[in-house]
């Protein structure tokens, strides 16, 4: 039900909605300059972040790339020298550029709950990748959605990666995990 109300092509207020959701970000991350952030490439109706990529450093914004897809495997590497087409029909960087282990994670979802909880397309690809980031390092992981995508409770494993926050049209909201 949320996937069709969120891929409804036009839905009420998409554009500004995506706009918001955008500034949010943008202030959010105002007094992180240096950091690399690590976006999406909007499909099925997400919230576009065209807005918030345009404003970031290309060399300091990253995108998904997937590196294996029978294993459902992907890490984060710039745009700064170009896309390719990627498994799905969705651009990534070149598979030449050079991975990178981004600070801030913009992360697509289907579905949240207030406790960090976020419900994805089901591949696990983001579960392995924030993971794997956070083997690194502290990162934070910050869901991108539309507010009705909000629910009571998100059905979680163990290795389901929980958010540290949430960005809707509403604001970004810091989740207690």
């Amino acid at each position: 039900m949320r996937l069709r109300r969120r891929q409804a092509a036009g839905h009420p207020g998409y554009a500004d909605k995506s706009a918001t959701i955008c500034q949010s970000v943008i202030e959010a991350l105002a007094d992180k300059p240096e950091a690399l952030v690590a976006g999406y490439m909007a499909q099925h109706g997400e919230p576009d972040l065209a807005a918030f990529q345009g404003s970031w450093p290309a060399a300091q914004y990253l995108l998904p790339r997937v590196t294996d897809e029978a294993e459902a495997e992907m890490d984060f590497a710039s745009i700064a020298g170009g896309l390719e087409s990627g498994p799905f029909d969705v651009s990534q960087p070149l598979s030449t550029a050079a991975s990178a282990i981004p600070n801030i994670i913009l992360v697509p979802l289907l579905a949240f709950d207030a406790q960090g909880g976020r419900l994805g397309q089901g591949g696990g690809y983001y579960d392995r990748a924030l993971a794997k980031a956070r083997s690194h390092g502290p990162i934070l992981a910050i869901g991108v959605a539309f507010a009705f995508q909000k629910v009571d409770a998100v059905p979680t494993e163990p290795h389901d990666a929980a958010l540290d926050a949430v960005v809707t049209e509403h604001g970004l909201v810091y989740l207690p995990n």
